[in-house]
């Protein structure tokens, strides 16, 4: 797991942890898998790691402001 996920907060990252060497690390135990499912594993990454860290160090917010490209994500925000 990377060390990011259990860092506590605040804290950000980008292109300079995840980008496409790392994914491709990650990925190369699967020699079938469709890009639409690679997809849809980053989405709910992205968003239990965002509850979670709600959950856990911020039990008391009652309010989330999104902003950046991923707030034009429909599926994550759902």
């Amino acid at each position: 797991m990377e060390e990011y996920f259990s860092a506590p907060p605040p804290k950000n990252t980008g292109l300079d942890l995840f980008q496409a060497r790392w994914l491709e690390h990650h990925l190369q135990s699967f020699h079938r898998i469709l890009h639409a499912d690679v997809q849809a594993t980053l989405a709910v990454l992205t968003a239990s790691t965002i509850t979670d860290t709600i959950a856990r160090h911020a039990v008391d917010i009652t309010t989330v402001y999104v902003c950046g490209g991923e707030a034009y994500n429909p599926y994550l925000m759902l």
